[in-house]
């Protein structure tokens, strides 16, 4: 084999890096050792040498297609040019012919890379401007980003062929790549075989890029288990990870069509239709199955529910009112017609006794307007009007809603219940009708204090007229300490 033999972990130089990024063959017999393909003749050489019976445990990762390489991989492994161009372009491949075409698979999967000193990562329009792999900044506090690229494999070939794109963003060490810098051939190729007994450490070769793909592959590459099987089980190893690192502030909406959540849906669903397609093709993997995808995709959806959850519960205590006395409730919300009809209701409390008492003095006698105890009626009138407005005026605000102290055990049925701070809780009272309460843990004797929210009914209202404040549960009538929500 051709290129240049290691045994041992090597590190090439900065210099080495930009001006030939490698071609890496990695090879076990007793140990594992590599051989470096420095150009596209050692490429073109290995596969050419490449045996179909001594190539089922070894892989060969290509990143960076150019034109040259595309006629390499065409002329010396026969790959269809079709899935070349769906590869570079991010489409579906499918081929034309019989059920039994060429063996291959593709996926969609996530790279996750800490934030370095680099501009805000490409969107998708962007990124399919640049031909750059989307990225996107989790957000929520998080100085991780994640971007998706996609996987191609080749299984017609003699030696299976895994095509990847570049992953700039995957390395935080490593320095921006320069744009004047060529797009030169990156081609990697692990392989195992039996008693590999000692591990080749990470990071044989590093580039711009980091080489987490492979080491899990190299990893995993095991006799047993075919190629195939073992790349879509990291595949979906690398999602499950993506998954684990979504927190209910991850930033999933964008614009319009080059969101987080779109990306990841597009993505999910691009692998979840291959791996249908394939399945009735007959080629399905024993590692990944079609209610994987199904599964991680609900999974998705469940964290985006718990995001919208959060969000409109923010919303909601961010325009509430904050820290209002109860005092300070009053008919200000109420629209034109209900004070109208406020109106009409005291206009009447005053016109109802004075008729009712003129007809009951209209009588000839004392109480007549020409009697001597004539004024009798405007007494009357007058007391009878006043008593009326009062409870026109009480029954408005018997319907007013306050924050009312009450035990803790009346909520939780125990105070060690009511340990923890709750601040809003809603509990159904069996009418149909919830009960809403507001729990304040106090800091210094960790004692938790309980207010109800109800109306204040007939003596309540008959408490706030008389300035009964204590009523209230609360000193001076204030609202319970840092509520941030009136329901």
């Amino acid at each position: 084999m051709t290129g240049q033999n290691i045994s041992a972990p090597h590190k090439p130089s900065q210099a080495a890096r930009t001006q030939h990024p490698p071609a890496l063959l990695l090879e076990g017999s007793n140990y594992r050792h590599g051989h470096v393909l420095g150009n596209a003749d050692e490429l073109q050489a290995a596969l050419l040498s490449a045996a179909p019976s001594e190539n089922q445990n070894k892989l060969l990762l290509i990143r960076n297609i150019d034109g040259e390489a595309t006629d390499i991989l065409q002329t010396a492994a026969a790959m269809d040019p079709m899935f070349i161009e769906a590869h570079v372009t991010r489409t579906s491949y499918r081929p034309s012919g019989n059920r039994d075409g060429p063996g291959w698979w593709t996926w969609t999967y996530p790279a996750l890379a800490k934030k370095r000193t680099m501009v805000q990562g490409p969107g998708l329009r962007r990124a399919q401007r640049t031909g750059e792999a989307p990225s996107f900044s989790l957000g929520g506090g998080c100085d991780i980003s994640v971007c998706f690229h996609r996987a191609s494999l080749w299984l017609s070939g003699t030696l299976p062929i895994l095509l990847l794109e570049p992953a700039v963003h995957d390395n935080p060490a490593a320095p921006p790549i320069s744009p004047q810098s060529p797009r030169n051939l990156v081609t990697h190729t692990i392989a195992v075989q039996n008693g590999c007994s000692n591990a080749m450490s990470r990071h044989v070769v590093s580039d711009d890029e980091a080489f987490s793909l492979e080491d899990t592959l190299l990893e995993r590459m095991q006799d047993d288990l075919p190629v195939k099987n073992i790349v879509g089980e990291v595949i979906l190893e690398s999602w499950s990870g993506f998954i684990e690192t979504l927190s209910p502030k991850t930033k999933w909406d964008g614009r319009k069509d080059d969101g987080l959540l779109w990306m990841v849906l597009r993505a999910l669903e691009f692998n979840t239709d291959v791996t249908k397609h394939l399945t009735k093709r007959g080629a399905a993997l024993d590692s990944v199955s079609l209610d994987d995808w199904k599964d991680l995709t609900d999974r998705i959806q469940r964290r985006v529910q718990l995001h919208s959850l959060c969000v409109s519960l923010s919303s909601s205590r961010a325009a509430a009112p904050s820290d209002v006395p109860a005092d300070d409730l009053s008919y200000s919300d109420k629209d034109p017609n209900e004070r109208s009809l406020d109106r009409i209701a005291y206009l009447g409390g005053i016109l109802l006794p004075v008729t009712v008492v003129s007809s009951v003095l209209s009588i000839e006698g004392i109480y007549g307007p020409e009697g001597q105890h004539f004024w009798v009626f405007w007494v009357a009138s007058i007391v009878l009007s006043v008593i009326a407005l009062i409870v026109i005026y009480v029954d408005q605000v018997r319907t007013l809603h306050v924050w009312v102290e009450v035990a803790a055990g009346e909520l939780f049925g125990s105070d060690d219940d009511a340990e923890e701070d709750r601040p809003l809780l809603r509990r159904n009272d069996g009418s149909g009708k919830g009960q809403t309460y507001w729990v304040q843990r106090n800091g210094q004797d960790g004692m938790a204090r309980t207010w109800q929210r109800r109306e204040l009914g007939w003596g309540g209202a008959v408490k706030k007229i008389c300035r009964y404040e204590r009523w209230y549960g609360t000193e001076h009538g204030q609202a319970p300490p840092e509520r941030r929500e009136v329901v």
